[in-house]
């Protein structure tokens, strides 16, 4: 993920935490802007009974995904 869309996550609000100078996201917080972010639920850790997730398994979809997304949703 770039550097700009994890400034633009912090920005939104999404809840984070930084250990050890590296940044997670807290995975309700993910899961809730599913419409614009890949996400590797494989990556998933829990720490204090809280699910976070690393930077670096979140990614912004593409154009072309988005485009997708927005296609097959008005199909339904």
């Amino acid at each position: 993920m770039s550097i700009k869309t994890i400034k633009q996550l912090k920005e939104q609000g999404m809840k984070y935490t930084i250990i050890d100078g590296e940044t997670y996201f807290l995975v309700e917080d993910v899961k809730k802007n599913e419409d614009y972010l890949i996400v590797d639920l494989t990556q998933v850790i829990h720490k204090n009974g809280i699910d976070i997730i690393h930077e670096k398994y979140i990614h912004e979809l593409s154009d072309f995904d988005k485009m997708i997304k927005r296609t097959l949703k008005k199909e339904d």
